[in-house]
């Protein structure tokens, strides 16, 4: 996986195998940080967003999935 950035596999390790909430991978990945940027939850989608494009890209066997549920943009792994 030296495709991806250090961010983009530490939102992976946030996902795992679950459901995660953009917000709280946001939390998760920015709560140590001294200055984090100025809307969190846009720089997690975009890094989604171009994890996705790269699975695409080199035909990995798996994507992630992003789905609306109550209003809220929920991520998870899958396998294709």
């Amino acid at each position: 996986m030296n495709t991806l950035s250090n961010r983009e596999r530490d939102i992976l390790k946030i996902i795992g195998r679950r459901s995660v909430g953009l917000s709280l991978i946001a939390n998760e990945l920015f709560r140590r940080v001294d200055k984090p940027p100025f809307d969190p939850e846009i720089t997690v989608n975009n890094s989604i967003k171009r994890i996705i494009k790269k699975c695409k890209h080199y035909k990995m066997n798996w994507t992630l999935e992003i789905t609306k549920v109550n209003g809220k943009s929920v991520i998870k792994k899958v396998l294709l």
